[in-house]
């Protein structure tokens, strides 16, 4: 017996290609030529075995011959001698492969040729780590193709990463294969098996998906029991409520865990009837998952358990509330604002504060007053959420707190409430002798935007203590007090280095442009950060006078100081330092060039264009980058063509360069190349093809948008949400596919995060989903 992957493999690369049999006219029948290559397939000579193969693969192939060489290859497969019978085999599978192959993917040379000779895991595993785009149908078949091998030669680590990628890109199509191997010898890949179905929502197979339940470790009984809740089968809600009752330590609050992962809010009324358990660990467990399934519909049984003789589960119903929300059983709540236990007293404050239950505000007042420090934290937080106003002058006393937070927590409340009445009684404080208190005074009049007051924070200006002469500085920069400038200047010649940085950042604030020939000498500073700060804000007063004293530091030995120079020449357009700013977008460092190419764009200087598109010839990767950077944030579009071609640089940094500056220079006339990098290997090249042809309005490409909805990375799909949104297609937006769009709403910069948020606005998500998406705001 031959094995299948030892069989005539050199030619297995002119499979795909092998030309249709010229037509001779005294050829012998078909049936003939079929019946003498399969005898060939015995033949001693390997040269004959080989040229006898590819001959029987073309006559399988063609519409004429198909069937005919099929059956016959049929019959020896079944009947044959062992040599024979292995290679009919072998042969009628790969024509059996090759005919249910998409398409597309038999253009995938190499991928089609790894599956057509037998290595299928091989062609996936080339697919997923060169991250080669591929539609859904595609990935499923080559996904497919390599569990069956997987499985036929028993290979564990291989089946787990095969479910596992099935899991994450859910191919509802491979869902037959995961079934067969949920009883596979090895547990981890029958919990795979599992994980995988339930990602494809088979939901015929939560019997075996519950069945493994009883013979899996407890380690790995979890991830059932999440393949089981994704299934949603209602049959099996008691299953996975027993194991919410399991005398095991770990696994009722990994159960529960689970359920709120995947906010599985069918089973609420199931969680509310342990509210009722005899076991106060149960409740406890209850009540924190209602909570966070916020499930508002059981918050009136929730509060009976605020009377619980357990004060853990009564702290646990109050944190459930407080995720919950509800006005109604605010007076439930309130009647622990006197409880003995601090806990309690603070964490009914606080839901009263998130239900915004402004008519229990006196209630709340009396606690900021509180012997513990929590509770008054918790106080003041509740009443600025009330917007109880009337409470101001209460609040005001906070400043002086023993506890520093809650100093600063009042402060932010009083702006929060808008309470520029207390102002007066806040400014008085600032003659505390507490240097901490005396800054938490300035602090709230700057939250309040008491600019009259300005003149009153002036005097810490002079304050012995170094920290509270900067943060004065800082707080009159951004309370735009310019009339104070002359004062913060002083400080200009402060002994303490911080303070000198602090007064300069608060005089560009401040534009206070007429002192520029006073920050000039602090270019000299011994202080690097004072240098640094210094040039920035000559280039925010655009004080080209100095651009000779500036333009200097283009030689610092810092990279970061050598940009800052670039920029501040740009910001002042100091055109005749421009050519040495050009020369700094070959600079030795990455940060330098960037900032050099930032410079560009402060200057807008068209002329600088030429030297830019010189460096798209340059050897270093680098360099070419940082021109097609460049180039973008220069006005005009002639070099738009030479740009085009870095759409082809071997560097992926470049290309996605040439793309950003093509979106910016709105040249939709190469919106088809760009198009093309939508099926880039790099996935940050694919993220930046999408989003420049939203910016492209190029509409003709919304296809080729929809095949990236299969990405495997999810900002690649979010990018594409985003263009299609802009695009006016938001009915071509697959469902749940706007949690791609997560990671560029919350950390997309200046360019993701604004179109993100238009994105979600679009598609209807509120400012309230959007809070929640910013998590570091959570409550």
């Amino acid at each position: 017996m031959v094995h299948r992957t030892k069989l005539l493999t050199p030619l297995v690369v002119l499979l795909l290609s092998w030309p249709a049999s010229a037509s001779v006219q005294d050829e012998p029948p078909i049936a003939d030529r079929i019946a003498r290559e399969i005898a060939r397939l015995g033949a001693e000579s390997p040269q004959a075995r080989e040229e006898a193969f590819l001959k029987l693969f073309d006559f399988g192939t063609q519409a004429s011959s198909k069937d005919a060489s099929r059956q016959a290859l049929a019959k020896v497969s079944k009947d044959g001698d062992g040599e024979r019978k292995a290679r009919a085999s072998e042969l009628l599978r790969r024509l059996d492969l090759q005919e249910r192959m998409p398409e597309r993917l038999r253009q995938r040379k190499e991928l089609a040729k790894l599956l057509l000779s037998g290595h299928e895991f091989e062609a996936w595993e080339q697919g997923a780590l060169e991250r080669r785009v591929l539609r859904k149908e595609e990935w499923t078949f080559v996904t497919k193709e390599a569990l069956r091998q997987a499985k036929a030669q028993n290979i564990v680590e291989r089946k787990q990463r095969l479910l596992e990628f099935m899991e994450h890109r859910e191919l509802q199509g491979c869902i037959g294969e995961a079934a067969e191997l949920i009883k596979d010898p090895d547990e981890e890949v029958r919990v795979h098996a599992a994980l995988a179905l339930g990602a494809t929502r088979a939901k015929e197979y939560a019997p075996s998906v519950a069945e493994l339940l009883k013979n899996t470790t407890v380690f790995q009984r979890a991830f059932v029991v999440g393949a089981l809740v994704e299934l949603d089968v209602k049959e099996f809600y008691p299953t996975v409520l027993d194991l919410l009752k399991d005398s095991d330590p770990n696994l009722p609050m990994q159960t529960a865990d689970i359920l709120a992962q995947h906010q599985a809010k069918s089973y609420a009324t199931g969680v509310a009837e342990l509210l009722g358990d005899p076991n106060p660990r149960r409740r406890l467990l209850a009540a924190k998952l209602l909570g966070k399934l916020e499930a508002k519909e059981f918050a009136t049984r929730l509060a009976e358990l605020l009377q619980d003789p357990d004060p853990a589960v009564r702290k646990a119903v109050l944190e459930a509330l407080g995720k919950i929300r509800v006005r109604e059983v605010a007076p439930r709540v309130a009647a622990l604002l006197k409880d003995k236990d601090r806990e309690l007293r603070s964490g009914a404050v606080e839901v009263l504060g998130k239900s915004q239950a402004k008519e229990f505000a006196a209630q709340a007042a009396e606690l900021l007053q509180d012997p513990e420090e929590s509770v008054r934290m918790s106080a003041v937080d509740a009443l600025g959420r009330m917007q109880a106003k009337e409470f101001a002058p209460r609040i005001v006393v906070l400043i002086k707190d023993p506890g520093t937070w809650i100093r600063f927590k009042a402060g932010d409340v009083l702006g929060d409430l808008k309470a520029i009445e207390v102002a007066p009684q806040v400014a008085e404080i600032l003659k505390n002798p507490d240097d901490v208190v005396r800054q938490a005074a300035g602090h709230a009049l700057l939250a309040l935007k008491a600019k009259e007051f300005a003149p009153r924070l002036a005097d810490l200006l002079k304050d012995p203590t170094p920290h509270l002469r900067s943060d004065a500085a800082w707080m009159l920069g951004r309370l735009q007090a310019k009339d104070i400038a002359p004062r913060i200047a002083k400080l200009l010649e402060d002994p303490d280095p911080f303070v000198r940085c602090q007064a300069i950042e608060a005089l560009g604030e401040l534009q206070a442009k007429e002192f520029a020939p006073r920050v000039a000498p602090l270019l000299k500073d011994a202080n690097p950060q004072a240098r640094r700060r210094a040039i920035e804000v000559l280039g925010t007063f655009q004080a080209s006078e100095f651009a000779p004293l500036v333009a200097e530091f283009l030689k610092d030995p810092e990279p970061a100081v050598r940009g800052t120079a670039a920029k501040a020449l740009g910001a002042m357009k100091a055109l005749q330092f421009l050519p040495r700013v050009l020369d700094l977008l070959k600079d030795e460092t990455e940060e330098a060039r960037w900032e050099a190419a930032e410079a560009l764009g402060l200057y807008r200087a068209k002329e600088a264009a030429p030297r830019v598109a010189e460096l798209f010839k340059d050897a270093d990767a680098g360099k070419r980058q940082i021109g097609a950077e460049a180039l973008g944030r220069l006005p005009g579009k002639e070099f738009a063509p030479q740009l085009a071609k870095l759409l082809e640089d071997p560097d992926a940094k470049v290309r996605e360069s040439a793309i950003r500056s093509l979106g910016r220079m709105q040249a939709k006339e190469f919106a088809a190349l760009v198009a093309d990098l939508l099926q880039d290997q790099n996935a940050k090249v694919r993220e930046r093809a999408a989003g420049v042809l939203g910016e492209l309005q190029a509409k003709e490409f919304v296809p080729d948008l929809l095949v990236l909805m299969d990405d495997h990375v999810p900002d690649v799909r979010g990018w594409a949400v985003i263009a299609l949104v802009e695009l006016g297609r938001l009915d071509a937006v697959p469902k749940n596919q706007h949690w791609s769009m997560w990671t560029i709403y919350t950390c997309g910069g200046e360019d993701g995060h604004p179109r993100a948020k238009a994105a979600y606005e679009k598609l209807g998500f509120g400012e309230e989903f959007l809070r929640r998406l910013r998590w570091w705001e959570a409550d």
